[in-house]
């Protein structure tokens, strides 16, 4: 389909209620790329929906090629976060995130949950907050249990010199990634700091889904 208004926040609201409820459904249709069509990309603001929006339909489809995956990240990092910011959905601002992770580069989409946290902390969006630090406790523990050996961004974990969006930048020799070893059990206590406050904040504002979603991953865990 072509993006307009209308399949662009078909997209965007498809992929928020999968992330806020785990319920995955089969997707018959996917946006295709370039130019949106009618008067969804007057500004700069709108632009960033339209590819925020073909981002949320790769995802909720999940059959998108690495190579694709690995085009819309490039699109959306060369957006203006701030642009990013200010769509009004849950998530939305965590796409570079979330596409990095699924890409298998796990330090980059590290960069950019703390660039978020940094952003929703100062401008007191709790709730958004809240799922930020959720979404990346997930992304921690999901690196931790990373086989070690595994190359590349298929798992090993490199750190960069580059910010967040900064696309490129000299990689430092990677750490292990085995659930085993110190850099696992440093991301495991770190995810569970981040779901403590997570679950601070969905107690105080009444995000049920939040606290189950949470709750269900520590269950997980222990059992």
């Amino acid at each position: 389909r072509k993006i307009t208004t209308a399949t662009a926040y078909l997209a965007l609201t498809e992929w928020l209620a999968e992330h806020i409820t785990g319920a995955k459904r089969p997707v018959d249709r996917s946006l295709e790329s370039g130019p949106a069509e009618s008067s969804l990309v007057t500004n700069e603001v709108a632009r960033a929906g339209a590819v925020a929006a073909r981002c949320c339909d790769a995802l909720t489809r999940g059959d998108a090629a690495p190579e694709s995956l690995s085009q819309l990240y490039d699109e959306l990092v060369a957006i203006d976060p701030s642009f990013l910011q200010r769509l009004p959905m849950i998530g939305i601002s965590d796409l570079p995130a979330f596409l990095a992770q699924k890409l298998g580069d796990y330090d980059r989409a590290a960069a950019h949950f703390e660039e978020s946290m940094r952003f929703k902390r100062k401008a007191g969006f709790r709730p958004y907050l809240a799922w930020t630090c959720s979404d990346y406790a997930e992304m921690l523990l999901d690196r931790a249990s990373v086989p070690e050996g595994l190359e590349g961004p298929k798992g090993r974990r490199t750190e960069t010199h580059s910010s967040a969006a900064g696309g490129s930048g000299e990689a430092h020799s990677p750490r292990s990634s085995s659930g085993s070893g110190q850099a696992g059990s440093e991301d495991r206590a770190k995810a569970v700091k981040l779901q403590d406050e997570a679950l601070q904040i969905a107690r105080d504002l009444g995000m049920r889904p939040l606290i189950e979603r949470i709750l269900r991953r520590r269950q997980f865990l222990t059992a």
